[in-house]
């Protein structure tokens, strides 16, 4: 429609302009006040076809296209807002755990060293006591040792006095009876 409405100004102009003597580029150059007065007119209908044929659609689309750039950056602040929240709660919940590990290790490190001590002094404990067990058991050990030595001795000593008085011999015999004896303990 703007097409036909554009051919026609077009030629009704050129052919005001073709009829004086002069030719058709020289009227171009010329000013002349008919084309002057139909390019106005022209100028006129065409503003008023765009006014009424686009205008509205043109802004209309620029309104729609400010409302969504306008939504998209107000999601935009809403995400980054969310963002910003979900981090700052993400850094409260390492730093609660970041405290907990160092309570747990503390703990852990507080129940070793008691356990360690405990232990420590369980080992002393029973070490001492198999020490003093050991000693009492030694002693024991001693004393019977002791008294059957002491047994064999007095056995030994009834046997060789008894040989002696048997063979009543002279001094070196009870020498060499008295070493004959201890020589069989041996």
């Amino acid at each position: 429609m703007i097409r036909k409405i554009f051919f026609l100004i077009s030629g009704f102009s050129l052919s005001l302009a073709g009829s004086n003597d002069a030719t058709w580029m020289s009227s171009w150059i010329q000013p002349s006040p008919g084309i002057f007065i139909w390019t106005v007119i022209t100028f006129l209908i065409v503003l008023a076809i765009l006014k009424w044929k686009a205008w509205g659609p043109l802004m209309q689309a620029l309104d729609e296209r400010q409302e969504s750039i306008k939504s998209a950056l107000d999601a935009a602040s809403k995400a980054k807002e969310e963002a910003q929240k979900v981090s700052s709660d993400y850094e409260q919940m390492i730093a609660k755990a970041e405290s907990k590990k160092q309570e747990i290790l503390a703990k852990a490190k507080q129940e070793a060293d008691s356990l360690g001590s405990k232990k420590e002094a369980e080992t002393d404990a029973k070490c001492n006591a198999m020490v003093e067990k050991a000693k009492k058991e030694i002693e024991a050990e001693k004393a019977k040792a002791l008294k059957e030595i002491k047994t064999v001795v007095v056995s030994l000593s009834v046997e060789t006095a008894s040989k002696i008085i048997r063979k009543n011999l002279d001094s070196n015999d009870n020498r060499k009876i008295a070493e004959e004896t201890i020589n069989s303990i041996n």
